[in-house]
């Protein structure tokens, strides 16, 4: 190290470029690095559907639940697989064990097995759905005016711009228009043809089904049979031969009318009083939240400019949410370093400060640059990191600082003392720098969803701490050699008298006592570590409060979807009081999307979920 800091001084223009180049890195680097809330936790579990048209039980079982169970299971990482074999379908529910920390990647191989297995040419592709998983974004596309028919329409044709980013893995559509077929039956005309209602129904269900008849081997493979569904629209069933009237077909439309209704006993979602169907957005990994929420306000200004009578919200969005957060971290970052500056430059002077103050832009820009080529996301555990460390990572750079001052006070030339500091503080400036550095460690050997969320933090500490100690060696020095100066007072400065006279009687008694002082210690730390255990609740992180409030309700009668609807209104209308509450979502007989909220709402009439945002 000694060498490498009288480098460092002799060619001090290379060491400042580099120094520079370093911050523009870190600067370039912050603009690319991934933005995000929290670090992205992906659940240890997973459900993968495969469908197999034209199968029956047996031969979906056969060709595909038993080599894709198989294949799941080699995965390194997998625990165990809950499998559902159906006609036409197997569901593979994956579980992963819980201690593991890289689940995506995980998940990725169990998709790359499975693509590998020799399935039957016919089976469409593996679609993975992690229920725990809440959407990054839910948008909403509501109007007072039109159908939800027509909702349904322009909200698919929303979710195919959205899709056009890349980012954007999967989007899916609650609320969407549940359209049925109404047979009103004129049963005088019914009976004159000698059927019954019965058989009118069966005649209509069975040619209705998708019904698989079994597989057909060849020496290519296994390839289902099936017999198709025949309606495709309202025509199809009206054109159903149900009889003979001699060479004369009789059809379902010469003993009833058919028409396309949509279900009454559909979920009602509303938003703000308007009928409402809801868009759930789920983002790629490692991804700049921020730049993604830029790109999909753009697509949403776009297509709501081309629309009358509908409105397209943000129920739900996480990339401002994430600029929030960070807004805010960013703020107790910069007010830390204001502080810890402010003391530096009391206690230091002005070119001693200076030249430590000067570290804290290289060392944070610097820490956010090996961040990124480490695939390290900023967000608050990253961020909390740095504050933690601001106070730790000024350290090396002023005891280098003061005992390079203190050899030039002493009469040494400035580049002597830079370079006589350095070979006496170098190896107990990096002793002190390991120990900090070790006291992390364990925090990066926690397995499962905690270690991935905390794992962040022992490596941002571990790298800023680093990189202080290099800077320390090799920058500090440059300008103790270039730009210190003798500081010798010639008055020297006291202690005052009554803090000397306190010291003076406390410190001579305190060492008398080694016993008594070392058991008071341990009982003081016992009783602290009691208190805590008693009173502080154990969890990962603190609950944030955030600007939404859930209610989730039950109707007296669970069947009662009018009752259920009503009930709503009450509840919302005693709460319209509040100010604070400018946004408003509920439904009624099913769940609003999933962002966030942990309870499931059961698919019945009387009951639902009420969402509220909060101006506050």
């Amino acid at each position: 190290m000694f060498k490498l800091t009288q480098a460092s001084i002799q060619k001090f223009k290379l060491t400042i470029f580099v120094s520079v180049l370093i911050m523009g890195l870190g600067i370039y680097s912050f603009v690319l690095i991934p933005k995000q809330d929290m670090p992205e936790i992906v659940p240890p579990f997973s459900s993968i559907q495969l469908i197999a048209p034209g199968y029956g039980i047996n031969d979906v079982l056969e060709y595909v639940t038993e080599p894709v169970e198989k294949a799941i299971l080699s995965v390194e990482g997998v625990d165990y697989v809950d499998t559902i074999t159906l006609d036409n379908v197997a569901i593979f529910n994956v579980f992963l064990f819980v201690d593991e920390v890289n689940t995506q990647s995980i998940f990725d191989q169990v998709m790359s097995e499975i693509s590998a297995v020799s399935l039957p040419s016919d089976v469409k592709d593996p679609i993975s759905n992690n229920i725990l998983m809440s959407p990054h974004a839910v948008f909403s596309v509501s109007s007072t005016t039109l159908t939800k028919e027509a909702l349904t329409e322009i909200a698919e044709n929303f979710a195919n711009k959205l899709g056009d980013i890349n980012s954007v893995s999967t989007i899916s559509i609650t609320g969407s228009s549940d359209m049925q077929v109404y047979v009103n039956v004129n049963y005088q005309a019914l009976n004159t043809i000698g059927l019954t209602m019965n058989d009118l129904v069966n005649i209509i269900q069975y040619g209705g089904l998708e019904i698989p008849m079994g597989t057909i081997i060849t020496q290519d493979g296994a390839m289902g049979i099936k017999i198709p569904a025949n309606y495709t629209s309202v025509e199809a069933v009206n054109q159903i031969v149900i009889g003979m009237n001699g060479n004369v077909p009789i059809l379902v439309s010469d003993v009833a009318t058919v028409e396309l209704r949509e279900n009454p006993k559909q979920p009602l979602y509303v938003e703000n009083e308007e009928t409402t169907v809801f868009l759930e957005l789920f983002f790629e990994s490692g991804i700049d939240f921020t730049v993604l929420g830029n790109e999909l306000i753009e697509v949403q200004e776009a297509f709501q400019s081309d629309l009358t009578n509908v409105n397209i919200d943000q129920m739900t969005f996480q990339p401002d949410v994430v600029k929030e957060s960070l807004n805010q971290v960013y703020s107790s970052l910069i007010i830390g370093i204001i502080l810890v500056v402010v003391i530096i430059f009391i206690g230091l002077g002005i070119r001693n400060a200076i030249g430590v103050a000067i570290t804290f832009p290289l060392i944070l820009l610097g820490t956010i640059a090996s961040m990124f080529f480490l695939d390290q996301d900023l967000q608050k555990v990253t961020i909390a990191a740095l504050i933690i460390t601001i106070g730790i990572i000024v350290d090396n750079a002023i005891v280098i600082s003061e005992s390079i001052q203190y050899h030039i006070d002493q009469g040494k030339n400035r580049l002597e003392a830079s370079l006589l500091s350095v070979k006496e503080n170098s190896l107990p400036v990096l002793s002190s720098s390991l120990t900090t550095i070790a006291a992390f460690i364990p925090f990066m050997v926690i397995g499962g969803a905690t270690g991935k969320m905390i794992r962040a933090l022992p490596i941002t500490v571990s790298v800023a701490i680093g990189i202080s100690y290099f800077v320390a060696m090799l920058l500090v020095p440059v300008f103790g050699a270039y730009f210190f100066k003798n500081t010798r007072i010639k008055k020297q400065k006291t202690t005052p008298q009554w803090i000397q006279s306190f010291y003076n009687k406390t410190l001579p008694a305190i060492i008398k006592r080694p016993k008594l002082i070392l058991l008071s210690s341990l009982i003081l730390l016992l009783v602290s570590l009691g208190v805590m255990v008693i009173r502080s609740p154990f969890e990962l992180f603190p609950v944030e409060d955030d600007n939404v409030i859930y209610i989730n309700y039950k109707y007296s009668d669970v069947n009662d979807q009018v009752g259920a609807h009503a009930y709503v209104l009450d509840i919302i209308d005693v709460l319209s009081e509040f100010d604070e509450i400018y946004y408003t979502a509920y439904s009624v007989g099913g769940d609003l999307p999933n962002f966030g909220a942990r309870s499931q709402i059961n698919d019945v009439p009387g009951e639902g979920r009420i969402f509220f945002r909060l101006d506050v």
